[in-house]
């Protein structure tokens, strides 16, 4: 029995280093993408007003790289807990309620993440004849933004839920500008 629990600890020690770099590559891309996104609206705004002749794919390049980063901050900020939750009836639950309330949270949330994968993988599918008109991108591409992030949450659910039933720790049903949430 000890032998097996040092053998899940060494794994979850894996896990988690790879959660770390996943989480750092997340964060960095996004910054990127934000970058690229102002950099590419400041063209569109130049070349439009002072230039008078605007660039035809900056708006495009613009609205692809706000979808990536609204899917990709939407996986950070699951790990991070920091989408909206009902704190104030949560916190006068006693520990075995909130448990069972933090874990129904967690199956709505897995449910949303599987329909985000289901659906957004059928969408993408669907868009892989469709080329953008300026940027000659498959839409496909840009679609992958969405089951790619349900992939991204549900990993970073799956670790929430672990560490709650574990250690009683999560960002689950937590403050958002704490670091992790203690369930008492």
């Amino acid at each position: 029995m000890a032998e097996q629990s040092a053998g899940i600890r060494k794994v979850m020690a894996k896990v988690r280093s790879v959660e770390k770099v996943l989480t750092w590559a997340l964060e960095t891309a996004g910054i990127a993408l934000l970058v690229i996104m102002v950099a590419v609206v400041s063209i569109g705004v130049f070349t439009r007003y002072i230039l008078v002749d605007p660039v035809p794919w900056s708006d495009e390049a613009a609205r692809f790289t706000l979808v990536w980063t609204a899917f990709l901050g939407a996986a950070v900020g699951v790990r991070r807990g920091s989408h909206y939750g009902i704190l104030m009836l949560l916190t006068r639950l006693p520990r075995s309620a909130r448990l069972w309330v933090l874990g129904g949270i967690a199956l709505g949330m897995a449910l949303f993440m599987f329909l985000l994968i289901r659906l957004g993988t059928n969408l993408m599918i669907m868009a892989d004849v469709q080329i953008s008109p300026a940027l000659e991108v498959r839409m496909s591409w840009i679609y992958l933004a969405i089951p790619l992030s349900g992939v991204l949450m549900m990993f970073y659910l799956v670790l929430e839920v672990i560490d709650l039933y574990t250690t009683g720790r999560s960002t689950l049903g937590s403050d958002p500008t704490a670091q992790y949430g203690e369930v008492d």
